[in-house]
């Protein structure tokens, strides 16, 4: 089975009530971001929300990554818990049908929603608090000996997975997507678990009860040397996906920072050797972690750790995939997985919400373009000790999260993380993000080809060159801070490894690029040209200058004749040229007014709002050349509703989705502004260009958020003219 995206299932959970086949969950209220979209966490195979309904909450989970045997799995899980009546579990159903995605049904597991906060959390804000953290040990050791009593594993102990209440005294597992059980046995494991909780040896192979053994002396022992040593916990940069220890530690203890400071202890020395000796023996070797206490069971390994004295890190090994934050291509590709990205701040932005509720937006490069950034909505920013500022620009740091699908429109588009804690983001060293993105064995790259210089030309149609606008006409309000370039850091740059390991770059290593692209690529990177490409480029350039929006409009007419006079010389300048030039002036007015910054709603799709009010249309009159009974798309309102009607104007987005390679549905908007009317096709996809002056027909409706839109199965172009 091919389960749906995120960025379906997000559509769709806008509307739980015709989503959802629960009768309960129908008649829920789904938790949702600082836009009023639905918030989704990454884990394992699924994607969970959080649903309140008639006084309870729920966590839903919608499997987005393929499971063998899914539901033969939960079965045998429910029947398995169910006989044990245990507080350590909370009770869930599994529905097959659970959810509807493009009239498809797909699996669910409703789960009841566990008392506490995470592990991680619990430790982020009582890491310090000695007591708390002696009463959490002690809960621990009782699970994991309850676990080994009754022959089963979770598969993934790890502070997101355990719930903690009663100041340390109770905790609870959730996700059961990878637990064993006996009934499981032949089936073979599905996840391996977090890396930074897990034994370098274990496998797909490796499936029995004894899972978990490894993960609670991780835990047990990183608890207890904070109880005595808390400054360890900013130290070495502990959160929600590692305590004290990573899985660079567990492979390397002798090249190990935290395994040398343990060892030069008095108090925790034997732990540490004991720990490292494990670490470096097979996987069916690890005691429990009762016999670790105890000193019993350890596996005899010929490890030497020194107190003091010079380390060799050979390689990152991160949990995650390790992304460098200005490649594009590739953050949007991990759409919907959970990654490390790694990257220099250029820009900040701040600001409130359409519920008054501020937040941040740290930009890792210029926001007119394709870029990704990091969003941090009020109840985030709360957990903050200062509030991210301007003096945030210029350092590079680190995020893990859950890579989420991009807003796009005809002048940028940007993929995000949204962080939810503050302990999700580290500032780290310029060394030390080049040590990551060069070092890392998970690190993805990919290089451009000749037959992206098309892409390339589709982009200057949404995207206007920022080499041509000068900062003066730049709105003063949205302005994005930007590193000067005299000032700026420079990016990674590939470092000298030793000879034993292997190098795998990551930023973007471009083919041979033609002149077309060093032309785009220039005025996208305020990067100069040479020869007759900068001749162009200062032509273009020259004619720059900050106008009034009614010489915009005079200046969009102009260069249409212009265009059509350049175009008598295309044997000289190049047809790609032409091309690019006419594009830039045609949508040079059009960048004057507005920014993407000045409003945060960054959705191509309904938005379930707390209002149902009707926004004001900020587009251009459109003009009808020939008398019809088809009307603008600015004159649609609440009267239409019902109504079959023809309407017309200019495409201003377009945007088709798939589902693995399938159509999914077609979106087109006539204006930026994502409350104004729109025409979407789940039929069919609907072939049309940005500036095409289209028309189609169909009956008048309004979504969730009071938006009117027609769903429509053909459209046609060119029928009537349009005209700004």
């Amino acid at each position: 089975m091919s389960y749906p995206s995120l960025e379906q299932y997000n559509y769709v959970m806008q509307h739980p009530e015709t989503a959802l086949v629960d009768s309960e969950l129908k008649k829920g209220k789904i938790a949702t971001t600082g836009l009023g979209l639905p918030l989704a966490l990454c884990g394992g195979f699924a994607l969970t929300y959080t649903i309140t309904s008639g006084g309870k909450k729920y966590a839903v989970r919608c499997f987005h990554k393929q499971s063998n045997n899914l539901e033969k799995r939960y079965r045998a899980i429910s029947s398995r818990l169910d006989a044990l009546h245990s507080s350590y579990f909370v009770k869930f159903e599994f529905q097959p049908e659970g959810v509807t995605v493009d009239r498809q049904k797909f699996p669910v597991v409703k789960m009841a929603w566990a008392s506490g906060i995470t592990l991680g959390e619990f430790m982020g804000v009582n890491y310090h608090n000695k007591s708390f953290l002696q009463e959490l040990n002690k809960s621990l050791l009782s699970l994991a000996t309850y676990l080994e009593k009754e022959s089963i594993a979770h598969g993934d102990i790890q502070p997101g997975n355990v719930m903690v209440a009663k100041e340390g005294q109770s905790v609870q597992l959730i996700d059961y997507d990878g637990m064993f059980v006996d009934d499981l046995k032949s089936l073979g494991g599905t996840e391996w678990g977090l890396r930074n909780f897990q034994h370098p040896g274990r496998t797909g192979i490796t499936w029995d009860f004894q899972l978990d053994r490894f993960s609670f002396i991780v835990l047990n022992l990183a608890i207890r040397v904070l109880e005595v040593y808390p400054d360890l916990w900013d130290k070495t940069q502990s959160d929600e996906n590692g305590i004290l220890f990573r899985a660079q530690d567990f492979a390397d203890p002798c090249n190990s920072d935290i395994f040398q400071r343990l060892v030069g202890d008095t108090q925790f020395k034997d732990d540490a050797r004991n720990f490292a000796s494990i670490c470096k023996s097979s996987f069916d070797k690890i005691p429990t972690s009762e016999d670790f206490l105890a000193k019993r069971n350890i596996p005899q390994v010929a490890i030497t750790i020194s107190s003091t004295g010079s380390l060799t890190r050979t390689a990152y090994l991160s949990a995650y995939p390790v992304i460098d934050a200005t490649n594009y291509e590739l953050c949007l590709q991990r759409v919907g997985d959970r990654v490390e990205i790694i990257g220099q701040i250029v820009g900040i932005k701040q600001g409130l919400t359409r519920y008054r509720t501020p937040y941040v937006f740290l930009n890792f490069d210029h926001w007119v373009g394709n870029i990704s950034k990091i969003i941090i909505w009020s109840e985030a920013l709360a957990t903050f000790p200062k509030k991210p500022d301007e003096s945030w620009i210029g350092k590079w740091i680190s995020v893990v999260g859950l890579m989420e699908p991009p807003y796009q429109t005809t002048r940028y588009s940007h993929v995000s993380i949204t962080i939810a804690q503050a302990n999700q983001l580290h500032e780290i060293t310029e060394k030390e993000a080049q040590f990551r993105l060069f070092g890392s064995e998970i690190t993805e790259s990919k290089s451009l080809t000749r037959a992206e210089n098309r892409e390339i030309l589709e982009s200057l149609r949404r995207v206007s060159p920022s080499t041509s606008l000068p900062v003066s006409i730049q709105p003063p309000s949205v302005t994005p801070k930007i590193v000067p370039a005299k000032s700026q850091p420079s990016k990674p740059t590939p470092v000298n490894p030793s000879s034993s390991v292997q190098v795998r770059p990551t930023f973007l290593q471009s083919a041979p690029t033609t002149s077309n692209q060093t032309i785009l690529r220039s005025m996208k990177t305020h990067q100069p040209v040479s020869g007759v490409q900068q001749v162009q480029l200062q032509s273009q350039q020259s004619k720059s200058k900050p106008v009034t929006k009614k010489q915009g409009r005079q200046k969009k007419v102009a260069s249409r004749s212009w265009l059509v006079s350049i175009s008598k010389i295309g044997i000289i300048m190049g047809v790609a040229s032409i091309i690019v030039t006419g594009l830039f002036f045609l949508s040079y007015p059009k960048l004057l007014q507005s920014s993407p910054n000045s409003a945060v709603v960054p959705t191509n799709k309904p938005i379930l709002t707390a209002t149902s009010s009707k926004s004001t249309q900020s587009a251009p009159d459109i003009l009808a050349t020939k008398s019809s009974s088809c009307i603008p798309w600015t004159e649609v309102n609440e009267d239409f509703e019902g109504d079959i009607k023809c309407i017309y104007g200019l495409v201003d987005s377009k945007r088709s989705f798939t589902n693995n390679g399938d159509f999914s549905y077609t979106l087109i908007r006539f204006s930026y502004d994502p409350n104004s009317f729109y025409l979407t096709s789940h039929n069919r996809p609907l072939y049309v260009s940005i500036g095409d002056c289209v028309s189609a027909e169909s009956v008048v409706s309004y979504d969730a958020n009071g938006v009117p839109f027609m769903e429509i199965s053909k459209i046609t172009k060119d029928k009537y003219s349009c005209s700004k």
